[in-house]
């Protein structure tokens, strides 16, 4: 939900830089739970990388969403001066 929260209000690339520094804590604490062996087994470096991947990809959605919506706005915005409504 960070990455998600951080893109949505900040400029763009937040949400990865987010998705990043969440990734680098996760590493950190999850070395640290493990006595200094990261990744014991396939399953934890497939969840790391599950991780990391699904937290890019939602921080990529946010940044398009708030740029389609930017758009769409600057869109109407040069449009209501010129419809009349009857």
């Amino acid at each position: 939900m960070v990455p998600n929260a951080t893109g949505w209000r900040e400029r763009p690339g937040a949400g990865l830089a987010a998705t990043a520094l969440s990734t680098g804590a996760a590493a950190y604490f999850w070395i640290l739970s493990s006595n200094a062996v990261p990744f014991n087994n396939a399953e934890d470096l497939t969840a790391f990388c599950l991780f990391m991947l699904v937290g890019g990809f939602i921080s990529l959605l946010s940044e398009n969403l708030i740029q389609a919506r930017q758009r769409l706005e600057g869109s109407l915005r040069s449009l209501e001066g010129t419809v009349l409504l009857t």
